[in-house]
């Protein structure tokens, strides 16, 4: 009997001696994962949007670009008409493709029943990697009376405007290639990063520029709009809508505003109905650029 529980206690001692060790080499196998494993961004959405237009889209109307270090897809579009009046770049709200009928599914075709090549493209990924809030960062945020809910810091929007003016820089040299003017229509925020870009003359202006819902998700950014809109030297079509953004709709009539008060050229503004992607609404959103275009004379 005592032999047997002598054995009996062995075993016991070696069953735990074995969990032991297994638990062991679990930890340091865990910890030398752990210390190789790196942290590893999502792929950004323009980046996916891109894949899919290729693999998608029209071969014929596919453009793929080179804008800095990355690639982005535009989408051209000839005219119809046996003369060709200019080039209109189509820019979309940001994570918006340019596809999509809540940016330019219907104009980028519209347009060119008058005479016009559409190039169409989406902005670069809003704040992606970097420009967020941090634990650096939080309590200036947090102290902040004017910050807006998304926390997105100076730097970030530097950053995003940087990448729009290199975009926007590729689009120009392709529409270089073809004849006439250069209008240019702006979505969101993406119309109001551009106003900020010609603004501070780190672009040049186009002849026509379409405004279509500006705004910028930035209390103070977004009050400065209006005023540096009227102080542009291009003619400017201004277009909102009831279905706007929030940030768009609390400048409709400071926009309209400052125009006014500082004599703002060939200003117009107009009331669009509907929501985006409606396809009366893309209608009439297409005759009014038609009839300013025919207002300023070309």
């Amino acid at each position: 009997m005592i032999a047997d529980n002598l054995v009996m206690k062995a075993r016991n001692n070696l069953s735990w001696l074995a969990v032991l060790v297994l638990i062991s080499i679990t930890y340091c196998l865990s910890a030398s994962l752990a210390a190789e494993q790196k942290l590893i961004l999502p792929t950004a959405k323009t980046q996916l949007l891109s894949q899919d237009l290729k693999r998608f889209g029209d071969s014929d109307e596919v453009k793929e670009l080179v804008a800095g270090d990355s690639t982005f897809v535009a989408l051209v579009s000839e005219q119809d008409t046996s003369f060709t009046r200019g080039v209109a770049i189509l820019m979309a709200d940001s994570s918006l493709s340019q596809m999509q009928t809540q940016a330019y599914g219907h104009l980028r075709y519209s347009l060119n029943a008058h005479g016009w090549v559409t190039i169409a493209a989406g902005a670069p990924e809003p704040y992606h990697e970097q420009g967020r809030i941090n634990d650096s960062n939080r309590e200036t945020y947090l102290q902040s009376a004017y910050q807006s809910a998304e926390f997105i810091s100076a730097e970030g929007q530097t950053q995003q405007k940087q990448k729009l003016q290199i975009r926007m820089q590729a689009l120009l040299n392709m529409a270089g290639d073809y004849p006439g003017i250069i209008m240019v229509v702006a979505q969101g925020a993406t119309a109001g990063f551009l106003t900020e870009l010609y603004h501070a003359q780190t672009l040049s202006e186009p002849e026509i520029f379409v405004l279509v819902q500006p705004y910028l998700a930035d209390y103070k950014a977004n009050k400065a709009l209006p005023k540096k809109i009227a102080e542009l030297q291009t003619p400017i079509l201004d277009i909102w809508s009831d279905y706007d953004n929030p940030w768009a709709k609390a400048t409709v009539a400071s926009r309209k505003r400052y125009a006014r008060k500082l004599l703002t050229m060939h200003y117009r503004q107009r009331q669009l109905f509907g929501d985006r992607g409606w396809e009366q609404r893309d209608a009439r959103l297409t005759k009014e650029i038609v009839g300013y275009i025919a207002y300023l004379g070309w």
